[in-house]
């Protein structure tokens, strides 16, 4: 524990140029988090303090790390989420209709008799998507910034992918 904080301290800090690595910021949140977690028995004081003054710097520092302007945060995150995006548009156009039916997702009949299911040949659609926390906020900001209509985008008017996501405002 000792030295992966001397290892981050050294890289957040350079004293020669008296300058922060603002980009270390988010390994400082997730450091801090770890310890709360996982070395609370070690009775660490002023690690709360601390863990809330990281999260208010990783909340501006995080979001800025995947680009700054639209068009930026835009081709970034298709960059880096191109094969999450593949994937849920595949499974968006298998939920669509039956032109794309495939049985790998319909019921299991072997055991229909054990079970009260009233239509044994709906299919089922869970899906379940384990990302990085990094890859969330490219993908929000794909969703956000869809491309302009310019580009072969929306044709509804709307400026941004924001009233789609239907999310609080203030967390913009």
């Amino acid at each position: 524990m000792l030295d992966r904080w001397k290892k981050l301290h050294k890289d957040l800090y350079n004293r020669k140029t008296d300058f922060f690595d603002l980009s270390k910021v988010p390994d400082v949140h997730d450091n801090i988090r770890y310890d709360l977690l996982h070395n609370w028995h070690l009775g660490l004081r002023g690690m709360d303090e601390l863990h809330a003054l990281a999260k208010h710097f990783a909340d501006t520092v995080v979001p800025q790390e995947y680009g700054v302007d639209k068009e930026e945060k835009r081709i970034l995150g298709s960059h880096m989420c191109q094969a999450l995006l593949e994937k849920i548009k595949y499974d968006l156009i298998i939920a669509r209709g039956d032109e794309c039916f495939d049985v790998r997702y319909n019921l299991d009949l072997a055991h229909a008799d054990d079970l009260p299911i009233n239509s044994l040949g709906r299919r089922v659609r869970t899906r379940l998507y384990f990302t990085s926390e990094s890859h969330l906020h490219s993908l929000l900001n794909v969703m956000r910034f869809p491309p302009d209509e310019d580009e072969g985008g929306r044709e509804d008017g709307r400026e941004d992918g924001r009233e789609g996501l239907a999310m609080d405002r203030r967390a913009w």
